[in-house]
């Protein structure tokens, strides 16, 4: 039942999840908790709940690994059921490094990681294969290794059509997203989301992503109603699901770009402030976006909250430096030079040239053409404007 009214009835499934749990602790069975586990899990995928959802995977992980070693010693072990309990490790590692790398552990979540892929090599299934295959991708893309994280996300999504041919198809559009926008090719992925934001209306993400297409390509006027629909009633169109975070995420850069969007920058503050400690997780395994606090940074610079947005950008770098992404450092730095041209203070003209110099000197080397472009232009306003005078 908690599955069924997961995606309509959130915290009606909420409590049937604790309520399954609970059973399956009084009757002490294996299988049963595996499963109850899993459903809570999924019940528990919004930001607010990653304390409660970290605790679930290990739980979950401990009690599939356990199986398997039951199993492995039984002397009446039975291969289907082996099967199965290397099944539950393999699903149960999925989410727990999803879980680990929303809280900025990636060392845990690589660790998890070579596990995973070694009992996925061992099934030989496609499901638990392109598991491996979409972490390693987002692995890649964290750390600059955009190529071999494109040919990574191929390999997944040729394992996962089969199982599920649209979820595969979103999760590489996701991938690409990433990708593609430090490549400096975001653009050429705008049919695929358009297509998505009309055909999945029920993961509102896909409008969040197309507003930001709108305003990286200077459409203003198409991307400022689709930014007031989901942040109007604090966001109460964007369903607290896996995907909020992410979206909350992608309506800030969105507003940081537009030049009126100082009411729906200052919304989406309020929102996303109690998780700035998170990193932001786009879909399940598809990409990772960093510091929540860049996002924080940069809604605050739409509502031109200076002060809040020097310190969120300082934060989203010392975040970003701690998961061991010079990639997403050197955006923030770049957003962060950019806060500071448009607040215009001229004490502050030495950090924006030094910000933008690290920002290049780390994404030049990694073809990140967005970024190089991006400091270009900055470079460019700030030899003509009064900050650098």
């Amino acid at each position: 039942m908690a599955d069924s009214l997961l995606w309509v009835a959130g915290d009606r499934a909420l409590e049937l999840s604790e309520e399954a749990v609970a059973v399956a602790r009084r009757l002490s069975d294996r299988s049963a908790m595996l499963e109850s586990l899993g459903g809570r899990h999924a019940c528990l995928l919004h930001a607010e709940h990653v304390d409660e959802r970290l605790e679930v995977s290990r739980e979950r992980l401990t009690i599939a690994q356990s199986s398997i070693e039951h199993e492995k010693e039984a002397a009446d072990a039975k291969p289907a059921r082996e099967q199965r309990d290397r099944e539950s490790a393999a699903a149960a590692l999925h989410w727990y490094i999803f879980d680990l790398m929303e809280r900025g552990e990636t060392r845990a979540a690589k660790e998890h990681h070579a596990r995973l892929a070694e009992i996925a090599a061992e099934l030989g299934e496609p499901l638990y294969m392109s598991y491996a295959r979409h972490w390693a991708s987002v692995f890649a893309q964290l750390h600059g290794r955009f190529a071999e994280a494109e040919r990574l996300a191929d390999e997944a999504f040729e394992l996962s059509k089969g199982i599920h041919a649209e979820i595969a198809e979103m999760q590489g559009l996701d991938k690409r997203f990433a990708i593609y926008r430090e490549q400096g090719r975001l653009q050429e992925l705008r049919p695929a989301v358009e297509r998505f934001a009309v055909g999945a209306p029920g993961i509102v993400a896909w409008t969040g992503l197309l507003a930001l297409l709108d305003a990286e390509s200077g459409e203003a006027a198409r991307a400022r109603p689709r930014v007031d629909r989901l942040v109007a009633r604090d966001a109460a169109a964007v369903p607290r699901d896996v995907f909020w975070l992410m979206t909350l995420a992608a309506l800030a850069e969105t507003c940081a770009i537009l030049d009126d969007a100082a009411a729906p920058g200052a919304t989406l503050h309020q929102l996303l402030l109690p998780h700035a400690e998170l990193c932001v997780q786009a879909g399940s395994a598809d990409a990772c976006w960093g510091s929540a606090s860049r996002f924080l940074g940069l809604a605050a610079t739409a509502c031109g909250n200076w002060d809040a947005a020097d310190r969120h950008f300082l934060t989203a770098t010392r975040r970003n430096e701690q998961i061991g992404s010079a990639p997403l450092v050197a955006r923030a730095r770049v957003d962060h030079a950019g806060m500071l041209l448009r607040q215009g203070d001229r004490a502050r003209s030495g950090d924006i040239e030094d910000l933008l110099a690290e920002a290049t000197a780390v994404a030049e080397p990694m073809g990140m053409v967005d970024v190089c472009r991006r400091a270009k232009r900055l470079r460019l306003q700030a030899a003509g404007s009064a900050v650098l005078a």
